[in-house]
């Protein structure tokens, strides 16, 4: 789900989302939702309108319905017009919201695209991207956008037509909802490959190196990408920048204290060359919890963490890194306690694949679970 909120009214939140379903409609069939809190339960409308169904309901704590013809004009026809495949209306009571959107999310099936409008629909479900629309120069918020403010992804300036950043900055990836971000990935490509016998990062996948399917996931996620090797001839045809590790063989610890000084952004990315998924889902989870801590680390259905498919921020991680080389160590992990770093619980649909051989590529190829690192 993309989740869209505004921060006041007309602020050209279903200008923003019909432009994201048209965008989407091209790839995938999508679900347009609009949501509307019922702030009545005796059938009268709170504005003194005379028929209106919108603000109040007389039997259930919630209604779903499919607009199959809505009137000119309505948000939910301009859904429709932008090509949403269906547009379903949740309206519910506040106290009645997690039950709604409970009977909403049935409705639209598992795995399907989806575009919603609303704010409070936040505060009970996770959406893979929730953006907030406000009005460019303008602090005013409603009560309904600022309790939900602190857990947007973005925040989308708006004038009512052009939005900054702009649509093109959200989009699918692999059935899900991302953006581009400020930030930097960095490629750990500098590992000795003693378990595949050669340059792992260099096996093909449908004709490809396995380090290109990489990159090419994360070239539309981030505003830099590095690659961490010391061969950089062999990754050359990337056509990005390639940092050695100051002193090599000194683990992953020291690719990390070597490129952070490269990195123009605060937040980096990191991932192996050899996990040949990026999940884009996963990757937003990671900059939402990210916070007041200085780094998220995923951890598997088993326990395991993955602190090379982790978010960290530079500075204070290359301080710690710097820190404990100097003692001796090498593992990503040994910038605990001088880092703090939050644990994000990874659902066994996204477990990471990581690939040592080619008999695993081949395996993963055949759609079979591989083990984590």
């Amino acid at each position: 789900m993309l989740l869209i909120g505004a921060g006041e009214r007309n602020v050209g939140k279903t200008e923003l989302a019909c432009t994201l379903v048209a965008k989407a409609a091209a790839l995938a069939p999508v679900t347009g939702v609009k949501v509307t809190i019922v702030e009545r339960s005796d059938g009268v409308c709170p504005h003194g309108n005379t028929g209106c169904t919108a603000c109040s309901l007389k039997e259930a704590p919630f209604c779903v319905s499919e607009e199959q013809a809505p009137p000119p004009g309505k948000d939910t026809a301009r859904l429709r017009e932008a090509g949403a495949a269906r547009v379903l209306w949740l309206r519910a009571r506040e106290d009645a919201l997690a039950a709604g959107a409970a009977a909403l999310f049935e409705r639209v099936g598992p795995g399907a695209v989806c575009v919603a409008e609303s704010n409070r629909l936040r505060h009970v479900v996770e959406p893979g991207l929730f953006l907030l629309v406000r009005r460019r120069g303008s602090a005013a918020m409603k009560s309904s956008a600022a309790g939900v403010a602190a857990l947007a992804d973005c925040v989308v300036e708006s004038d009512g037509q052009a939005f900054d950043p702009p649509p093109g900055s959200f989009f699918l990836q692999s059935g899900a909802w991302t953006m581009r971000r400020e930030a930097c990935a960095l490629v750990l490509a500098g590992g000795s490959s003693r378990r595949a016998g050669t340059d792992k990062s260099l096996f093909e996948i449908d004709g490809e190196p396995l380090i290109k399917r990489v990159v090419d996931q994360l070239r539309p996620l981030f505003a830099q990408i590095l690659v961490s090797t010391n061969t950089p001839e062999a990754h050359a045809f990337l056509g990005l920048p390639m940092i050695p590790d100051l002193q090599p063989g000194r683990g992953p610890l020291m690719a990390l204290a070597s490129c952070l000084p490269h990195a123009r952004h605060e937040r980096v990315f990191t991932v192996c060359c050899d996990m040949p998924e990026v999940p884009p889902g996963l990757v937003s989870a990671l900059f939402r919890r990210l916070g007041d801590v200085d780094g998220v680390v995923p951890v598997g259905p088993d326990g395991r963490r993955e602190p090379l498919f982790a978010l960290y921020l530079r500075d204070p991680v290359l301080a710690a890194a710097r820190n404990a080389l100097q003692a001796g160590r090498q593992k990503v992990l040994a910038i605990e306690p001088a880092c703090r770093l939050a644990d994000l619980r990874v659902p066994p649909a996204a477990r990471l694949a990581n690939l040592n051989t080619r008999a695993e590529i081949d395996e993963w190829i055949r759609g079979r679970p591989i083990p984590g690192p």
